[in-house]
């Protein structure tokens, strides 16, 4: 999503303005993805998760919106699908440390911990920056057990 819409929290305008860029060119599937990312920040999971499909459709070797799709699980609770989806995420895209990071939290929820920590080392060896309350959270279980 635009930066700027992040940083200023103008998420209605950027569904907006991604809404007209489906308009004019609909089979395009980062505008769809993009929009995905805004309504799941306005806490819109059914209006996200239609557009990471419509995305995945048009494109499904689309890493991001696999990864996007687990964020939406993870937050409705669907735990098992979300590491599906971001397994999905990191066999097309291995190199990219973003769903490692979000499946090692998917990994900690549920008790996971030895894979979570696998996945944050991932994410840290490909130059990722892993979740800091993630890391202090699996820190403290290692000291706990």
């Amino acid at each position: 999503m635009d930066t700027v819409y992040q940083k200023t929290s103008r998420l209605d305008e950027a569904i907006s303005d991604f809404t007209a860029a489906i308009k004019l060119n609909p089979s395009a599937p980062n505008s769809y993805n993009n929009r995905a990312t805004a309504r799941f920040m306005k806490g819109d999971n059914a209006g996200a998760t239609e557009d990471c499909l419509k995305a995945i459709k048009l494109n499904p070797s689309y890493a991001n919106a696999f990864n996007n799709l687990g964020n939406i699980c993870n937050r409705a609770g669907d735990l098992p699908r979300a590491l599906e989806n971001y397994a999905k995420a990191i066999a097309l895209s291995p190199g990219d440390p973003l769903a490692y990071n979000n499946r090692a939290a998917v990994y900690y929820q549920l008790k996971q911990y030895d894979l979570a920590w696998e996945d944050v080392n991932i994410c840290k060896q490909l130059g990722g920056t892993p979740h800091s309350e993630l890391v202090k959270a699996l820190r403290e279980v290692v000291i706990l057990r």
